[in-house]
C-alpha cells in the first residue's frame, strides 16, 4: 500500500525543473467570495459552477522503499450537504517502480457550488484494479463563504470629527 505524505489545495503549485523543489503558491484554505461573483451553470443539469481554477498537490512514496508498487489515484468534492461528487474521468494510475516518490498535481477547473459551507476534498487511493474499495488517505477542508464589506463604525452621538486637512 502507497504511503501519503502530504496534500495541499493551492492556487498553483509549481516544479523546479533545475532544483527538482516544488513551491505551493496561495496555499487554500477558505474562499471569500465577492456578491458579485463569477458562477456559471454547468450543461448538466444546470448545476451552479464556482468560476475558480485551483491544484491538489500531493506527496506519494513507496510504504516500503525497496519494493516497487502501483496503485489508482482520485479526489471526490464532499459539498456541505454530505452529497459526494466523484469526478467522470478515470482514476489516474500510479507507478512507483522507478521512483520512491511521485509527486501528483491536480487541477480543478470549476467548483460545485451549492451555497456557503464547508466542502472538502478527499484524497483517495486503491489498488489497482481492485473492486471499488477506495482508501481515504486525507481530508482537505474548504471553507466557502460570501465576504462581508467592512462598514465604517458609526460616530458616538454627541461627538465631532475633525476633519483633515
Amino acid at each position: 500500500m502507497p504511503e501519503h505524505v502530504w496534500s495541499v489545495l493551492c492556487y498553483k503549485g509549481v516544479l523546479d525543473q533545475y532544483t527538482n523543489q516544488v513551491s505551493l503558491l496561495d496555499v487554500v484554505e477558505n474562499l471569500n467570495l465577492e456578491p458579485d461573483q463569477k458562477l456559471r451553470r454547468a450543461s448538466a443539469k444546470d448545476k451552479i459552477v464556482l468560476d475558480i481554477e485551483m491544484q491538489i498537490v500531493t506527496l506519494w512514496a513507496r510504504s516500503d522503499p525497496t519494493v516497487p508498487e502501483q496503485f489508482e489515484f482520485r479526489s471526490i468534492l464532499v459539498l456541505p450537504d454530505g452529497t459526494e461528487v466523484v469526478p467522470k474521468e478515470v482514476p489516474r494510475a500510479i507507478d512507483l517502480n522507478q521512483h520512491r516518490r511521485l509527486r501528483l498535481f491536480t487541477r480543478i477547473r470549476g467548483l460545485r457550488f451549492i451555497g456557503v459551507g464547508l466542502y472538502k476534498m478527499l484524497i483517495q487511493w486503491r489498488e489497482p484494479d481492485k473492486s471499488d474499495e477506495w482508501t481515504t488517505a486525507t481530508t482537505l477542508p474548504l471553507e466557502v463563504m460570501f465576504h462581508e464589506a467592512a462598514k465604517e463604525p458609526e460616530p458616538e452621538k454627541g461627538s465631532r470629527r475633525k476633519a483633515k486637512k
